[in-house]
């Protein structure tokens, strides 16, 4: 309890935004038939544009931004990126003008996240490259500005990001329960490994399952050891270990931004049998996951499905779904 109350204390010290920082967590039908306990929580709802848990990372972040006094921001990712998405709505709500860097798509068809886009950043501050010389020169060229790279940083974004540990210990003590195992999605990697670092550091013994659906293992164990430096940076503590951890590809689909018919049955499927809706590319490969690892008797539970939303990107897959309801 010591070090969950010093973790609360730095938290609620630091500059932030006042973005949510609680989400809900409710049983599913997922792993009944087995005896396994299963919950999700709800971090789809934490917000709308700005997808799931990401808005997490943003409290921090974006305080950090404007105490730095930046007025240009450049961000560096996909078009069809949740984190691009969300982040330029929040700097542009707050008067800072984003400068996207974006690779090229393989299609023209301007669908889900990429229409969204356009309607937030003009084609003026959309450059299509992202070699390293063009964004410094464009960062040289204009004052007052920085980069956050893709996927987002550690840098100003750590006490966001492990809000979502200390809200699990606050969902354990509204649902009367102890959950032994957590299962996660893993894009950059930063917000699962912030969880990993921040249970560690708070020594909970829930094991965390990882499926790392836009990385490889070596790079998520970097973003862990990095999570941990920065986490001993902010609570001057070193000695703190892990939570331990497992780390699965995904159980179809597996390559990022690769889709197929099981991931939209299995959309269709957790609708209809747990009242929520999965993204194609993160949430409903975990979904398969989860019950792959139930019935192969790896989860014992209770077990707590982290859904981190994103539900933005369906838009750019109807007809997939269309096909199937």
């Amino acid at each position: 309890m010591k070090r969950l109350e010093k973790l609360t204390a730095i938290l609620a010290s630091l500059e932030q935004e006042d973005y949510p920082v609680h989400s809900r967590v409710h049983t599913m039908r997922m792993g009944r038939e087995e005896g396994v306990a299963c919950y999700v929580k709800r971090e789809d709802e934490l917000g709308c544009l700005i997808s799931g848990s990401k808005i997490r990372k943003y409290r921090t972040q974006l305080a950090s931004l404007k105490k730095r006094g930046c007025q240009h921001v450049g961000l560096i990712g996909s078009q069809f990126s949740n984190h691009i998405l969300g982040l330029s709505s929040l700097l542009i709500e707050n008067q800072i003008t984003p400068t996207l860097f974006l690779r090229k798509a393989k299609t023209d068809v301007c669908t889900g996240n990429a229409l969204f886009l356009r309607t937030l950043v003009p084609e003026a501050n959309i450059q299509w490259t992202q070699a390293d010389e063009a964004i410094e020169d464009w960062q040289k060229r204009t004052p007052h500005s920085a980069i956050v790279p893709e996927g987002g940083s550690y840098e100003g974004c750590i006490g966001g990001l492990v809000t979502l540990a200390l809200d699990i210990v606050a969902n354990e003590g509204a649902a009367g329960v102890e959950f032994k195992e957590i299962i996660i999605d893993s894009g950059s990697g930063l917000t699962a490994a912030s969880l990993i670092a921040a249970f560690g550091y708070l020594e909970k013994k829930a094991h965390i399952h990882v499926m790392l659906a836009a990385s490889d293992e070596k790079s998520f164990l970097g973003q862990v050891a990095a999570a941990k430096e920065a986490l001993a940076g902010l609570t001057l503590e070193r000695e703190a270990g892990v939570s331990p951890f497992t780390v699965h590809k995904p159980p179809t689909a597996h390559s990022f931004g690769a889709t197929n018919r099981a991931v939209f049955e299995a959309i269709v499927a957790c609708g209809r049998s747990e009242g929520f809706l999965l993204d194609p590319l993160y949430s409903s490969k975990l979904y398969l996951l989860l019950g792959k690892l139930i019935t192969g008797k790896v989860l014992k539970g209770p077990v707590l499905f982290i859904h981190s939303g994103g539900l933005f990107a369906l838009s750019g897959f109807q007809q997939e779904l269309l096909k199937l309801v």
